[in-house]
């Protein structure tokens, strides 16, 4: 199968649903509270002999350990039987040229290239991930540096007005200015007013200051 072929029967199954369904490890419906959509066995009717998609692709089965209860290949090729490989092969099947039913469902899908059918596509789309997860975290590393250069930058910045903040005059002297208008314009006022309340007392001043002057000239020098 060309490398064309596989990426328009992944597209086709991508297309009607039947790619990204879930299957369980003894290919049966899930409980009837899971809300998720599964490759069944035996719900439908298979492929003609000879007819199924199994004829066209085979399983790749990989355990991680002893007690893992991952799929086993003959119940993969058992859901694959359900879908058939070719244009009218049942009420559900797939074409290599990216055409596909599922039930009342029909379309056509194509994609430049598998990355799931095929274990040279599996590797090549992990590759393509691998490599587009380090562009963007290369992409996030020269931002995140952009963004400390300015924060850097800002930093100097408000130093400087700091210290240009702790060298300007004080405006003390200038928000002190009018109060001290105020307090003498008051002095001032209550002179004006307290020579007006106490005439008798400047008349009081001259009449001393006549009296003693008068005290003086009538003194005279005693002889000897």
């Amino acid at each position: 199968m060309s490398e064309a072929e596989r990426a328009n029967i992944e597209a086709a199954l991508e297309a009607s649903g039947l790619l990204d369904a879930w299957v369980t490890p003894d290919g049966q419906i899930l409980d009837k509270d899971d809300h998720e959509t599964v490759l069944a066995i035996g719900i439908s009717e298979p492929a003609p002999k000879g007819w199924g998609l199994d004829v066209a692709l085979i399983p790749s089965v990989h355990r991680q350990g002893a007690g893992d209860t991952a799929i086993s290949g003959e119940t993969v090729s058992a859901v694959l039987r359900q879908i058939g490989f070719g244009t009218a092969i049942g009420k559900v099947w797939v074409n290599s040229d990216g055409s596909w039913q599922n039930g009342p469902l029909r379309g056509k899908w194509n994609k430049p290239a598998a990355e799931h059918i095929g274990h040279a596509s599996r590797e090549a789309a992990r590759l393509c991930r691998i490599a587009r997860l380090n562009a963007e975290i290369d992409t996030a590393k020269e931002l995140a540096r952009v963004i400390e250069q300015e924060l850097q930058v800002l930093t100097e910045r408000s130093a400087e007005l700091g210290c240009e903040i702790a060298k300007a005059p004080s405006d003390g002297n200038i928000r002190q200015a009018p109060k001290n208008v105020t307090r003498s314009t008051a002095c001032s006022d209550e002179h004006r007013h307290g020579e007006k309340r106490s005439p008798f007392r400047s008349t009081c001043s001259m009449r001393s200051c006549a009296l003693l002057e008068s005290a003086r000239i009538c003194v005279k020098p005693l002889k000897n």
